[in-house]
């Protein structure tokens, strides 16, 4: 496990040139300080192989800001979720997950998130997920939350946006999104596959079903990404704006 105790800017030259695999012994990304306040980013890399039977295969963050930009995060496996298990701060000082131009699909949750659990520490304020232009796809969660886990109330803001969730599987209920008790999620111009296990702002732009996505493979740009394919309709379903 690379365990982070101090605010680092992590840059990598690509996600298809460098891979950090953990090889099934530990989680990969362990972020955590117990005396002051960080700020992680970590950019351009694969994380894969992360292996953690109690809290996030690909990462396990306790009460710090984590910005992750074009990110692959596949193949990991985790007890509370596959990919990245994100627990607030403790106090009213907002610890934010943010995540950009990222892929993450085939993780496994054995309890919740195939994908993401972001969890709150019960005061409101103190958690906040942002989720922009990226994809979570193929993961899989033994009851809850195939693609993504919100913990209660207290994780406020959440912003979704120009993002596909899609293509996840839980055993239990929300395939893509289960929400439990949080607010109303703010999501827009992006597709949701399965809309069940959650409650939303209107939103603006937003689709449903199948995005129709290939695999997961290097086509183009520095990611790799599940291109959707010839006639699916997320193809300039975007925000006009960007």
């Amino acid at each position: 496990s690379l365990e982070i105790s101090e605010s680092v800017d992590i840059q990598g030259p690509g996600s298809g040139v460098v891979t950090i695999d953990a090889d099934g012994t530990s989680n990969v990304f362990y972020v955590y300080n117990n005396g002051s306040y960080i700020s992680v980013s970590v950019s351009d890399l694969t994380v894969t192989g992360g292996l953690d039977s109690s809290y996030g295969g690909g990462f396990t963050v306790w009460g710090e800001n984590l910005e992750l930009d074009h990110m692959v995060i596949t193949g990991n496996t985790g007890k509370e979720a596959g990919a990245i298990y994100f627990y607030g701060h403790y106090t009213d000082a907002e610890a934010t997950l943010t995540i950009r131009n990222s892929t993450i699909s085939g993780n496994t949750g054995s309890s919740y998130a195939g994908g993401i659990y972001v969890q709150s520490a019960g005061v409101t304020g103190s958690t906040g997920l942002l989720i922009e232009n990226s994809t979570i796809t193929g993961n899989d969660a033994g009851t809850y939350a195939g693609g993504l886990y919100i913990d209660d109330s207290s994780v406020t803001p959440v912003s979704i946006t120009n993002s596909i969730i899609a293509g996840n599987t839980a055993g239990d209920d929300g395939n893509d999104i289960y929400s439990g008790e949080s607010a109303p999620l703010s999501i827009d111009y992006s597709l949701i596959g399965d809309t069940t296990g959650y409650t939303a702002d209107a939103g603006t732009g937003n689709l449903t079903g199948d995005p129709m996505l290939g695999a997961l493979a290097d086509n183009g740009g520095s990611t790799k990404t599940h291109l959707p394919q010839a006639g699916s309709q997320v193809i300039d379903a975007g925000d006009p704006g960007f």
